[in-house]
């Protein structure tokens, strides 16, 4: 069972300040055969565990739900938070991962445990992660493909007053943020997935059924991202607790959309990674400061 329980709370966190700081090189888009053009898109890069954007406001879910992401994740062995909302016994909706796992969970359908998948994403490359409930069935996807699946009953579970983040949360317990970059995340009120797809390129788009979204094409330097779902879930970057830190915004990736949607592909650039290593109570700390290529010109 993968929980961040396990790992750390807030109370016996030995410290959460920078010890280091490094920069890692820009991703440069591969050529892919058939692909389309390469288009530039703007994501936001999480390089502390304490990086976190403070959603405003309750998200309303029924029994059908749908939490994606395109990430990037960049430090080997260091797992952690890109979504959750969370109200003590009432709600709990979490998106997570790592470069060797990720794992999704909703309040009230299956139980206390996680729906966690093994991968394997040290490859420098933005991948598709998506979680669906739906018609008693709980399943998680990567890059289109179904990497678990399990029966879920209950329902999801609701209420008001409810702390959500993308990156780190202070809850019950401290979850640190994931390691990476984030070019969209979209909540839905609806089964977006039932079955194999191709993954979605570019930004994410909105509908009747998109309870949160955002595409973290802000200018950098901006204090919020807009939801533009149209629900008013503004995020505020790097409050929420004692220590919380900003993710940078501003700068892009080349992203390759091959031809038949299926997920772009990516070369590496040169890097150089502070490693955060955090699992089951072992931790050390560090910081890595995101440049992008017009920084590192």
């Amino acid at each position: 069972m993968k929980h961040l329980n396990e790992h750390l709370s807030l109370a016996n966190r030995p410290g959460i300040h920078s010890i280091s700081r490094c920069a890692y090189a820009w991703i440069l888009a591969v050529p892919v055969l058939g692909s389309a053009a390469p288009a530039a898109a703007q994501c936001a890069n999480f390089a502390r565990t304490t990086d976190t954007i403070r959603v405003a406001g309750d998200i309303a879910l029924g029994n059908q739900a749908t939490y994606e992401a395109r990430v990037l994740f960049t430090a080997p062995g260091a797992e952690g938070n890109i979504f959750n909302e969370w109200i003590q016994s009432e709600k709990d909706r979490i998106l997570q991962g790592s470069q060797s796992t990720v794992w999704a969970y909703t309040h009230n359908t299956a139980g206390p445990s996680h729906l966690e998948a093994a991968v394997s994403l040290n490859d420098n490359a933005f991948h598709h992660l998506a979680y669906v409930l739906s018609a008693g069935t709980e399943t998680l996807f990567l890059d289109g493909a179904v990497v678990a699946q399990r029966a879920a009953g209950g329902g999801v579970g609701n209420g008001t007053g409810s702390i959500a983040t993308v990156g780190a949360i202070s809850r019950d317990v401290f979850f640190p943020s994931f390691l990476g970059k984030i070019d969209t995340l979209r909540i839905s009120s609806t089964a977006r997935y039932t079955s194999s797809f191709a993954p979605p390129g570019g930004d994410l788009g909105s509908d009747a059924f998109t309870e949160l979204l955002y595409n973290f094409n802000e200018a950098e330097g901006s204090t919020t991202i807009s939801d533009l779902s149209g629900k008013g879930h503004t995020g505020t970057l790097g409050v929420g607790f004692t220590g919380a830190t900003a993710p940078t915004l501003g700068g892009s990736d080349t992203i390759v959309v091959p031809e038949g949607g299926s997920f772009p592909l990516f070369g590496a650039g040169i890097a150089a990674l502070a490693l955060l290593r955090l699992r089951r109570g072992r931790t050390t700390h560090d910081s890595s400061e995101c440049r992008e290529p017009d920084d590192l010109a």
